[in-house]
């Protein structure tokens, strides 16, 4: 089986190593660029013996069938003793150091799953846990439901995609190109979610990528985030890592940026389409087929095809295939990566398009497209989003049809015309035939709104998961929408929010229920590093810049619900 690898690797080797390369294999950053060296190999604080997750896997799983194994752990099923419901747990076993402390690079490694999925955008070490719960948000990745540990193992129960790898479909042969399209853009919109957050996935490949079930338009998820890394813009990554077949050629030069990812989405593009590689000729064709038959390849051949070989767009079935398609993946296998589109821009891309006309889908098909974009917010950017719409809400009325269209069907789910939604009303609208949900994702989407336990949604919280809040900045009354909205924040008047404050706006009177939640807070907002939130540091933290235009996120509309396709077309009023 092929592995990945993350480390400068021998060029007579097959097998992956995971160490870090010597200083003198890092490239020097370009005039303006930082370098993302030190942070992926220190951890950035001193060493531990364990995380802090929660113990008793044990007292509330019982495991089942294994569903497969890597590098650093293998999946169960885990079948939950109470409700009987299944999920997939990966079991990462601990690695430790000769003085009894966890090896730095497993715990940058564990932590990577959790922050991306978790806390997305956070300069802490954690990073399998913190990248899955935030990006978890979305229904393209696979949902982080908890973690565990003892004094062996960390446990990540996940959403269990019960039908199977792309890898699986890749093998049988090429996709029909409508069923292509249907998954490229499914892949496409989870690396534009997670470009949009900063963070590079650095290993898109078939196997990355599971089926939620087996009914033949199954959703398409995202999995495995343990060598992503956080990445802005001007930022660059000196460090190879990936599936060789898969890497970009820049990242064997060891200078690559986000771009690197629309590459690898090329490459299994191209497979979707042909079944095979795109590489030929003689540097490139004896590791095309090597690969497709047994997944096998010496690292020398691969890095020479991936630098040199011809990649082939005229054999067959490209002679059958689409102009458009054809022009995508080439726009994507570009070996100039200052000349690929961004992730963003491949949405757009004409042969990723639906026929549908975008201004004739209604408020209430992109519902779930919203609360999708509202949960890959921070806590923070949701409560202010709450205090901006209803400082807009109290100028400007609720006249516009935007405020027209969320209000309709906040009522039409308000059953006893109470003012509130309650929690079973809003799953009752997503499961009501209209959209394409499973019972879990249905719960995901819930929870965005209901992030206090309440029970219950008020029109204050709808909105702000819902609003096009982008469309009012810019007119002649946002500063003082702003001030407006930060006042509120504010309760004492003193023209700061304190950590004190932030934790009550965050959490309520009971405190916060999860560790580093204001800190996190802090590090995304108080952009002079005071210790507190000014008015200033609020106004630009509300207009930083955050990918979320509707067309990132899946609509899910069901074929006999509106007639609406469900690949995810946004509604006219998003102005993201």
């Amino acid at each position: 089986m092929a592995q990945r690898y993350e480390a400068r690797l021998s060029s007579s080797s097959s097998h992956s190593i995971s160490r870090r390369p010597p200083a003198a294999a890092f490239a020097q950053p370009p005039p303006g660029q930082t370098s993302h060296t030190a942070a992926l190999y220190s951890s950035g604080s001193e060493p531990i013996r364990s995380f802090g997750f929660a113990s008793g896997f044990g007292d509330k799983y019982d495991l089942a069938e294994q569903l497969g194994s890597g590098t650093f752990g293998i999946v169960h099923v885990a079948v939950h003793k109470e409700t009987g419901e299944r999920f997939a747990v990966k079991s990462m076993p601990k690695r430790f150091a000769g003085d009894g402390t966890l090896e730095a690079y497993y715990v940058r490694r564990v932590l990577n799953e959790v922050d991306i999925c978790n806390h997305l955008g956070s300069d802490s070490v954690l990073n399998e846990v913190d990248i899955c719960n935030h990006l978890g948000r979305s229904l393209n990745v696979c949902y982080l439901y908890e973690v565990f540990e003892d004094g062996t193992c960390v446990d990540l129960v996940m959403e269990l995609c019960a039908g199977g790898q792309l890898w699986d479909k890749v093998k049988m042969g090429s996709y029909s190109e409508k069923d292509a399209q249907r998954l490229v853009r499914e892949m496409a919109r989870a690396v534009a979610q997670c470009h949009g957050m900063d963070v590079m996935l650095r290993d898109i490949k078939p196997e990355n990528f599971m089926f939620l079930d087996k009914t033949p338009d199954s959703p398409l998820k995202a999995i495995d985030f343990g060598i992503s890394v956080f990445c802005k813009p001007g930022q660059y990554v000196d460090v190879r890592a990936g599936t060789p077949i898969y890497i970009a050629p820049e990242v064997l030069r060891m200078n690559y940026t986000l771009s690197a990812d629309v590459w690898s989405l090329g490459i299994v593009a191209y497979q979707l389409l042909t079944g095979r590689l795109p590489f030929s000729g003689e540097d490139g064709q004896e590791v095309s087929d090597e690969y497709m038959a047994k997944q096998q390849y010496n690292n020398k051949d691969v890095f020479r095809a991936v630098l040199k070989a011809e990649l082939d767009f005229t054999s067959p079935p490209w002679d059958t295939l689409s102009a458009a398609a054809r022009d995508f993946v080439q726009s994507c296998l570009n070996r100039d990566e200052k000349k690929r589109p961004t992730a963003e821009q491949l949405l757009q891309h004409p042969w990723l398009q639906d026929e549908a006309d975008i201004s004739d889908v209604p408020f209430a098909d992109t519902i779930v497209q919203r609360l999708q974009r509202y949960g890959l917010y921070g806590r923070f950017r949701q409560v202010a989003l709450k205090a901006l719409m209803q400082s807009i809400a109290e100028q400007d009325g609720e006249s516009s049809q935007q405020f027209r269209d969320m209000r309709r069907v906040f009522e039409q789910m308000d059953r006893n015309a109470d003012g509130r939604v309650t929690y079973s009303e809003l799953k009752a609208a997503l499961q009501s035939g209209h959209f394409q949900l499973s019972p879990s994702e249905v719960e995901q989407l819930a929870e965005q709104l209901d992030s206090q336990h309440s029970g219950t949604i008020d029109w204050s919280e709808w909105v702000a998961a819902m609003a096009d809040w982008r469309s009012f900045q810019g007119t002649r009354d946002w500063d003082v929408l702003i001030g407006r909205a930060f006042a509120a924040m504010d309760p004492n008047g003193d023209g700061v929010i304190s950590a004190e404050e932030l934790e009550q706006l965050l959490c309520g009177e009971d405190g916060c229920e999860f560790p580093d939640t204001v800190e996190a807070a802090l590090r995304e907002a108080d952009r002079d590093h005071d210790g507190v939130v000014s008015m200033q540091d609020f106004k630009e933290f509300i207009e930083s810049k955050t990918d979320d235009s509707l067309s990132l996120f899946e609509a899910r509309v069901s074929r006999d619900g509106s007639g609406s396709d469900s690949s995810g077309s946004s509604g006219s009023s998003d102005s993201a």
